[in-house]
């Protein structure tokens, strides 16, 4: 594949090659493929993936920040996977944003992104994708492993439809600026350069599209708490105003203003809990397909839908209360 796409590498032979399997994704599979000084990272996209991922709209963002700097150089696409230059980074992890340089740099490039103008539908997306996974969750009836059968039939899906219909309510009265979002911000979606911290990319655009930027705030909040969904790692309100503050006035954000930070914060913290549902009905319809990926999709389903209920109980009156003041 990097010989058909990268001119550079066409009369490469198998020897010259040296190939790294590259570890942490729970979707796709990703391998660092180096010749001599060149390096490149070959993704390849996860099984029947294309059944929930628009991959079109993938490669045209990442087509789009990799020209923008936000993101390694595109290389090249194929049937089943993208090519991008390697870069000598690491990724970040739940513990870096406990640094608050670190958040006030993530906030800032949110913002920067946020600011783009990606060709595309821009209506926002949170309804559909959580009405479509939720659909495609609700059509799994049977598992052929025992375990994840057993977990399957303890999931009441009468119960998630009502909580998404109350959301819609609520999201309705809510809105909030629509934005070109990541809708996947977690800490390894994160790279900063390992040579000074200077430089900071976003990648993995597979789940990116016009939202609310509440939604995309939030869900980089939900992410937190990292794949064991420990809710005590989600971001006290002091820590999230540091986050919207450099968000909101990345040159001196000093000046944000009480009224704009306590209405991100609101929406932050509204479209966390949508984000909650989404992804824990992705991870049902994940578990039917990725057997390749060694991870317990089912158990994250209720890991998700256990920290959304105790996020649901704090925040929602939050919401509610925000929304009465609003209307008087």
């Amino acid at each position: 594949v990097c010989r058909a796409l990268i001119p550079e590498l066409q009369d490469a032979d198998d020897s010259d090659f040296d190939v790294c399997r590259i570890n942490g994704g729970i979707t796709n599979i990703m391998a660092k493929v180096s010749k001599k000084d060149q390096s490149v990272v070959v993704r390849v996209f996860g099984p029947a993936t294309e059944g929930v991922i628009d991959r079109d709209r993938e490669i045209q963002a990442t087509c789009h920040f990799s020209r923008a700097g936000f993101c390694p150089e595109l290389k090249g696409v194929f049937k089943n996977g993208i090519i991008q230059t390697f870069v000598t980074a690491r990724t970040l992890t739940p513990e870096d944003f406990l640094d608050d340089a670190v958040v006030a740099k993530v906030a800032k490039e949110l913002r920067r992104l946020h600011q783009q103008e990606v060709p595309g539908e821009k209506e926002p997306m949170v309804w559909t994708e959580i009405n479509r996974y939720f659909e495609l969750a609700s059509a799994v009836t049977k598992f052929e492993n025992p375990e994840n059968q057993r977990k399957l039939e303890a999931v009441s899906f009468d119960e998630l439809r009502q909580e998404i219909n109350t959301l819609k309510e609520i999201g309705a009265r809510l809105k909030g600026p629509v934005v070109y979002a990541h809708n996947d911000l977690l800490p390894g979606n994160v790279m900063v350069d390992a040579q000074g911290d200077k430089c900071y990319y976003f990648i993995d655009f597979e789940y990116s599209g016009y939202n609310y930027r509440g939604f995309d705030i939030g869900t980089h909040f939900n992410e937190y708490a990292g794949l064991d969904c420990d809710f005590c790692a989600y971001p006290s309100k002091d820590r999230q105003l540091n986050f919207l503050r450099h968000y909101l006035r990345p040159d001196d954000p000093e000046k944000a203003t009480h009224e704009e930070l306590e209405e991100l914060f609101v929406e932050a913290n509204f479209y966390a809990l949508p984000a909650h549902i989404t992804w824990s009905a992705w991870a049902i319809v994940q578990a039917t397909s990725s057997a390749a990926i060694d991870f317990d999709y089912m158990s994250y389903f209720f890991k998700r839908m256990k920290m959304y209920r105790e996020q649901k109980a704090k925040f929602l009156p939050v919401v509610r209360g925000f929304l009465a003041g609003k209307s008087k």
